[in-house]
């Protein structure tokens, strides 16, 4: 007899064998090549022209070959900022990893790679011919599937439909049979294993129209687009399900068969699920079969919260809270940092405060807290800038077994509302440069009024800004769109402001269609 082995359409092996029993053992060699299934043909041309088919499918691992190992050391560090990340594997071999909260990856939501899902991918590559049996095991906590697949005889009930079902097309002159068949499918009916007809609009309805149930083969029984929409809103998403990113990273194993590296515990604990998936040059495409479960939890860390941006003269409250994930009690210092640019705000007897001339004072400020077990605390730390622009606010907490600083930005503006002047110039730079010692902008140099309260701007709130353009027209779309907020900085609330954006939109289309 002969045999053909055969995968993804291709022919990979074929030779002869010798009956010298009423049983012949053979073995195959497997390889890379059959993933994920691969299928065996077997036939026999009698000595009358007669010929005897069969054929099997079995499935075949092609990504369990480059096996890596990653270990996740968290005792690298006592403090618990750091952890230690290993993967251990083939030299050269590229590994992507990440890490997400349980909570979106137990979503299932189809944006992560898992074992199963590769190997569902992996077995559509294939024509719609000859398959294996699966079983699948969908976790309702939200896990990742599992799938074990088992091999299956051929499709086909007759010597011809069994070379077509497993992709081949046969060229002989040799008679190969095929049971006769009196159902016509151009006219809407199918056949049944028992030479009887059903409808084929009747197909995968869920009631065998067929004795041997033929019409029901190969159907799908479970909406896998519901499952996916009820593990995306069986739970309400919160923002940290979207922020919650962890150890997307992408490195190449060593020569000497290992990458190690130290990465940052994110401050809020969560549990994450860790997966990884490599690419080695001689082993080709692998992952992990399973991810691995961490539990990322900071023993002692601050969480500063205030506003980014205030004006001159305004109060800004700083809230601290102090975090203690330990199974004891602990002591913290919280220091509010000494800095020219800020001034403490002090608050009087009973919580009093007097807004508008409040006892205030530079240099440190310490605060002494007790924490307990699995607790948190919180301190407010009011202050007042002393500058305009851009200031830094340094935040620290200390205890015994450490400490923790948060340093937060804050943009002062002036007070009031924005004035501005411009001088433009046109430059013909065909024959000689320009050296430009002054501007011709209208603003005086001292807001001082003599004998007045009133100034004409605030103290300090000046400055300039000089652009070179290379058109007549200006800058074009210094934002998308352009509109009067963003070229003479006001509202858009109105009719006027939103013609006058609408008018320089298309003018200026016009111009860069000209040009």
């Amino acid at each position: 007899f002969n045999y053909i082995v055969m995968s993804k359409g291709i022919i990979l092996h074929t030779t002869q064998e010798i009956m010298k029993n009423n049983i012949r053992t053979f073995a195959v060699t497997l390889s890379a090549e059959m993933a994920p299934a691969a299928t065996i043909i077997v036939y026999n041309v009698g000595r009358y022209g007669d010929i005897v088919a069969d054929s099997l499918t079995f499935p075949v691992n092609g990504i369990s070959r480059n096996n890596f190992t990653l270990f996740i050391n968290n005792k690298k560090a006592r403090t618990g900022k750091k952890v230690e990340i290993a993967i251990y594997g083939e030299p050269g071999a590229y590994v992507g990893i990440s890490g997400i909260d349980k909570a979106f990856y137990t979503m299932q939501a189809g944006n992560e790679l898992t074992y199963a899902k590769v190997l569902q991918k992996m077995a559509t590559f294939d024509e719609e011919t000859n398959g294996t049996y699966t079983h699948i095991w969908e976790s309702h906590a939200g896990d990742p599937e599992t799938l074990v697949y088992f091999p299956s005889s051929t499709f086909g009930i007759d010597a011809n439909r069994t070379f077509a079902f497993a992709g081949l097309v046969v060229f002989t002159d040799v008679e190969v049979t095929r049971r006769p068949d009196a159902c016509n499918r151009s006219l809407g009916v199918g056949e049944c294993l028992n030479g009887r007809c059903y409808r084929l609009d009747k197909q995968c309805d869920g009631r065998w129209d067929c004795d041997d149930g033929t019409d029901e083969a190969g159907c799908t029984w479970h909406n896998a687009t519901d499952l996916a929409h009820f593990r995306k809103t069986r739970f309400s998403r919160t923002q940290r399900h979207y922020e919650n990113v962890w150890l997307w990273k992408d490195i190449n194993i060593g020569p000497h068969g290992r990458f190690i590296f130290e990465i940052d515990v994110p401050r809020r604990p969560v549990h994450w699920m860790v997966s990884a998936f490599g690419m080695s040059p001689t082993m080709g495409f692998g992952m992990l079969q399973r991810p691995i479960d961490y539990i990322g939890v900071l023993p002692f860390y601050i969480n500063v919260e205030m506003p980014s941006v205030c004006h001159q003269g305004e109060q800004i409250g700083v809230r601290v809270t102090i975090f203690n994930y330990m199974t004891k009690d602990l002591e913290a210092v919280v220091v509010l940092g000494s800095s020219p640019h800020y001034k403490f705000v002090h608050v009087e007897m009973n919580g009093i405060v007097r807004s508008y001339n409040p006892r205030t004072s530079f240099g440190e400020h310490q605060f002494f807290v007790y924490i307990k077990a699995q607790d948190a605390s919180i301190v407010y730390l009011p202050i007042v800038p002393t500058i305009l622009g851009d200031i830094k606010v340094k935040i620290m907490a200390s205890t015994l077994i450490g400490k923790d600083v948060v340093y937060k930005n804050l943009h002062v503006l002036a007070d009031g509302l924005p004035q501005y002047r411009h001088q433009s110039i046109l430059l013909d730079l065909s024959n000689r440069a320009y050296v430009f010692q002054y501007m011709h902008v209208n603003v005086t140099d001292v807001p001082t009024i003599p004998y007045e309260e009133d100034r004409y701007y605030v103290f300090g709130s000046n400055k300039a800004t000089v652009s070179v353009v290379g058109d007549v027209v200006g800058p074009i779309f210094p934002t998308m769109p352009v509109n009067a907020t963003s070229l003479m900085g006001l509202p858009m609330d109105c009719a006027e402001q939103t013609m006058f954006s609408f008018a320089a939109n298309m003018y200026t289309t016009w111009f860069m269609r000209l040009i």
